[in-house]
């Protein structure tokens, strides 16, 4: 048995490394080589997925994406019961 990483032990069982497989890519991308803008594409690509299905989900059962504040999407905030953006006379009145 080989010593060394896992990868290693891999591909001494398989053989010779074929040059622009996906092996040589992931390595050639943990370099910063020419397999970056590949792996960054698919990241990319598997990150916009995943967002479009949340949203999909969130839009046939109807639900609104959770705010931090708990306002509703288009309130405006408020603070203590009166809106961020009346005149001072207006909270005085109240």
């Amino acid at each position: 048995m080989p010593t060394g990483s896992a990868a290693a032990a891999l591909m001494a069982k398989f053989g010779v490394v074929p040059s622009r497989g996906a092996y040589a890519y992931l390595q050639s991308s943990a370099m910063g080589g020419y397999g970056s803008a590949l792996v960054r594409g698919v990241t990319r690509a598997g990150s916009g997925v995943f967002e479009a299905s949340q949203w999909l989900n969130s839009y046939l059962h109807g639900r609104e994406p959770s705010k931090a504040d708990n306002t509703a999407v288009g309130e405006r905030p408020q603070e203590g019961g009166v809106e961020a953006d009346e005149p001072a006379e207006m909270k005085a009145k109240l």
